[in-house]
């Protein structure tokens, strides 16, 4: 009785491990939303300290960045500021249009006590290559 339940204890932990490789093997939607505009920010740097880097949107905490990681927000066309809280504290705004769609790379080197970051926009297809290969965290 002991082994069958083993067993089945081990079953459901590779089906769970399996379903949970399906999901965040699902392919990222790229496309913009008539109306509104899609930022994604992502963190593909591998000298990530395994703690991460906390993001801000407009004051509002986003998540925890860490390598390979990113982060996907659709709003409304406006002006808006990403903070990275790392010992430099990066900010940039991004002035959103409708139907636009925003690729900003968090980059991480090392400071004097802590992370340092920068933020910049980059190209589409630089971003979905690192996005494609990222596990969204919000």
């Amino acid at each position: 009785m002991k082994h069958l339940k083993k067993i089945a204890f081990a079953a459901t932990v590779m089906a769970t491990a399996i379903s949970t490789q399906i999901a965040s093997a699902a392919p990222t939607d790229f496309s913009s939303q008539a109306g509104k505009a899609v930022i994604f920010v992502y963190q593909d740097e591998v000298n990530a300290q395994p703690q991460g880097i906390a993001l801000e949107f407009d004051n509002q905490f986003q998540g925890v960045m860490m390598k390979d990681s990113y982060v996907k927000m659709v709003v409304d066309p406006g002006e808006y500021t990403l903070l990275s809280r790392s010992e430099n504290l990066p900010v940039l705004s991004i002035n959103a249009d409708a139907d636009a769609v925003y690729y900003v790379r968090k980059d991480v080197g090392l400071g004097k006590h802590e992370q340092t970051s920068s933020l910049e926009i980059v190209e589409e297809a630089v971003a979905k290559a690192a996005i494609n290969n990222a596990d969204q965290i919000n």
